[in-house]
């Protein structure tokens, strides 16, 4: 659902040639909408379930407020993800 709910992030832009320091910012942007995601459904007792592939709730917000490993998780997202439904 958080990821679901963050897609539009990815499908508003152009996101073919983006340079380093632009996928970096998209990253933390993006990151920031999947951990405040996070939070809300934390605050409303929601668990968290894993499903393979898709990056734990602890890493996410782990990497809150890292530009790099926020570039790094956008571009991993980037390159697995086919076209959307948006």
């Amino acid at each position: 659902m958080i990821f679901n709910l963050s897609n539009p992030l990815l499908t508003l832009i152009k996101h073919d040639n983006l340079d380093k320091a632009s996928i970096s910012k998209l990253g933390k942007i993006y990151n920031e909408t999947l951990v405040e995601g996070i939070i809300i459904l934390e605050a409303a007792n929601f668990k968290e379930h894993r499903i393979p592939g898709l990056v734990p709730w602890n890493v996410l917000k782990n990497a809150q407020g890292s530009e790099e490993t926020s570039g790094t998780m956008i571009l991993n997202r980037l390159n697995a993800s086919s076209p959307n439904s948006m």
